[in-house]
Formats: C-alpha cells, sequence, structure tokens
C-alpha cells in the first residue's frame, strides 16, 4: 500500500477528486487508530503522513511502529539519551524534542502536525526551517507553531492548534478529536447539501474544496 505522504502529492492521485470529505475522514480514521492505540497504552512516537499506508478503497492505517514502546502501568516514556536513532524532529512535541519525553500527549502533538500535512496536500511541516537547532526548540516555547495550511477550515486548524499547547495535559484526547472531526465533517456535508442547488458555490466560504 502506498503511503498517504507520497500518495496525497502525486498528480495521478489528485485525478481520484478527493476533497475536504475526504481530508476530514483521514484525519479521523487515523485518530481512531490512535485511539485504540492508547487505549492499549502504545507509544507510536513517529506518527507523520509518511507513515500512514492507504488501503486500496482509500482507508487510512497507521504503519511503522519503529519508535513504539508499549507501557506498562506508565503514562510516558523517556527514551535514553544514548539511543542515537534520529528523531523526526519537526514532528515531535515540545517535551520530546526538550527531554525526550514520549507519551500518548506527544503523540496527540504529531496527530496535529499529521493533520496539517493532510491539509497541505504534503507540505512539509515548519517550510523554511531546514534543521534542528535550539532556536527552534526556543521559538517553539515562544510559541511558533505552524499557520493554517491552504486547504482546512478555521475549525479544523483550531483542532489541530489545541493539539500543540505547551502543557501536555491540556491537550486534547484522540477521542475528543475524532468526535470533533466528526462534528465539522457533518455540518461539512450539510453546508455542500443546501448548496449542490445553487449555480454558483462559494467553496472557501463554506468550507469545502475538491481537487
Amino acid at each position: 500500500m502506498p503511503s498517504l505522504g507520497t500518495s496525497i502529492k502525486q498528480d495521478a492521485f489528485h485525478r481520484n477528486k478527493f476533497d475536504t470529505i475526504r481530508l476530514i475522514a483521514w484525519s479521523i480514521e487515523i485518530a481512531e487508530g490512535m485511539d485504540y492505540l492508547a487505549s492499549k497504552r502504545v507509544i507510536h512516537g513517529d506518527l507523520s503522513a509518511r507513515n500512514v499506508l492507504l488501503s486500496p478503497n482509500l482507508t487510512a492505517k497507521i504503519s511503522d511502529f519503529g519508535l513504539s514502546r508499549k507501557l506498562y502501568g506508565y503514562s510516558q516514556y523517556t527514551r535514553n539519551s544514548h539511543e542515537h536513532e534520529a528523531l523526526p524532529w519537526r514532528w515531535l512535541a515540545l517535551e520530546s524534542l526538550k527531554n525526550l519525553e514520549f507519551s500518548t500527549a506527544s503523540d496527540v502533538w504529531s496527530w496535529g502536525i499529521l493533520a496539517w500535512e493532510i491539509f497541505s496536500l504534503g507540505e512539509q511541516p515548519y517550510p523554511g526551517v531546514s534543521s534542528m537547532t535550539n532556536n527552534f526548540v526556543i521559538n517553539l516555547e515562544q510559541g511558533l507553531r505552524p499557520t493554517i495550511p491552504p486547504y482546512a477550515t478555521s475549525d479544523c486548524y483550531n483542532i489541530m492548534s489545541s493539539c500543540w499547547d505547551e502543557n501536555p495535559k491540556q491537550r486534547p484526547s484522540f477521542s475528543t478529536l475524532r468526535s470533533s472531526l466528526s462534528e465539522i465533517q457533518e455540518v461539512c456535508k450539510t453546508k455542500i447539501s443546501l448548496c449542490s442547488s445553487t449555480t454558483k458555490v462559494d467553496n472557501e466560504t463554506i468550507g469545502y474544496y475538491q481537487f
């Protein structure tokens, strides 16, 4: 199966005419999968579009658990500083970058970055930042976050932004993310249905895009 990160950028794939509803659906499917992992106390640690596969019917499937850790009675895992695997810093939570702390809450942060990838159609997070530096971490501490991607509604972006709270305890659960996005998806469908009889639809106004 191809990865979401690769497929979403391919011109041939664009001819399948996916739209805002599909982008929201992928975000929901990934949140559902991560909610299941969280219920089993599994940390993914490397959640990104490149590690999500698409089935033949375009369902998103989480893959690549190379950084995962199963927890037994613990809420967070601290990686050994002597482990030298290259970490996916563009997707990592602030506490992961500062202290190498990984938890379900840090996976929520990464989900927010992944959702940004989806709604930017595969763009690289933090464009213009070429490498991981202390200044990048300082900028995150001072409030640096990805800006609203071009194909996200303001409601979708607000959900992403909630995942990037500096305090891990203030971030939403995957169950909450799934529920919130499902509500937005239904609203979007309703708006499309109401506008379907008009001769001209302002897609930006209703928050709907078809590619």
